[in-house]
């Protein structure tokens, strides 16, 4: 039986592999698929998510400006079969932060998860459970709201036409009967992102704490977009 040391050592050979690869496929411009494999073998043998060298290379992965346009697609579709598998909640969770850390880096991820999704390519986490542990089983209970989270702030935008995260001042340009519409979209999103509120042990999770820092900031931009809209939307009916 393997020790706690030699369980390490592997851990570590294996992610040293999987950082060779992705170096060489950054700098080489092969093919895309090594990449994406790295990513996988990351989200497994990973024990953080705040490392910039794997962020920085997911990133890279999708970017618009990258030479090769079509990994965007590619990198969301194979994440996408990669969270269907997902049997753990820790391979979830991280799969989903990969998945959200991309929506927010480029517009184009956005446009293609929509495409991905009116093709049936994104997989429901509706009955997404870890039975592993109790403490699992909660954690299980979390991921599921988070992912609900990013599935409407997918809708958002493709109600909006435009990302609130990037834009809080849009609503002071609108007029009626533009406000109506879209104030009431953004209030769901604000309502879904609000019942991420960890609960039992996932309150002290630091995994699950992570998230919670980029869902924290979305949720002040959310704010101020909507506080904005709704002082334009009340000055424009009491001076019509």
């Amino acid at each position: 039986m393997a020790t706690s040391n030699q369980h390490g050592l592997i851990k570590a050979i294996g992610a040293l592999k999987c950082s060779t690869k992705v170096v060489l496929t950054i700098v080489n411009g092969d093919n895309k698929e090594p990449a994406i494999v790295s990513v996988f073998n990351i989200v497994l043998l990973a024990h953080k998510f705040a490392n910039s060298f794997w962020s920085s290379a997911i990133l890279i992965a999708v970017s618009a400006s990258s030479p090769r346009s079509d990994h965007v697609a590619f990198c969301l579709h194979a994440l996408f079969k990669r969270l269907a598998k997902a049997r753990t909640w820790t391979v979830a969770l991280k799969t989903l932060t990969i998945v959200h850390r991309a929506l927010r880096a480029d517009p184009s991820c956005q446009r293609e998860l929509i495409n991905l999704r009116d093709r049936g390519l994104i997989p429901s986490l509706a009955h997404f459970r870890d039975d592993s542990s109790p403490q699992a089983w909660n954690y299980s209970v979390w991921v599921r709201t988070y992912a609900l989270y990013l599935e409407e702030r997918l809708e958002c935008f493709h109600i909006l036409k435009y990302d609130v995260d990037r834009d809080q001042s849009r609503n002071r340009r609108l007029d009626i009967p533009h406000l109506p519409e879209q104030l009431p979209v953004l209030q769901e999103l604000l309502h879904r992102l609000l019942t991420c509120k960890p609960e039992g042990a996932a309150l002290y999770n630091h995994l699950i704490h992570y998230v919670l820092s980029t869902t924290a900031d979305e949720s002040v931009k959310l704010y101020i977009a909507i506080t904005v809209g709704i002082l334009n939307l009340v000055d424009k009916v009491s001076s019509s």
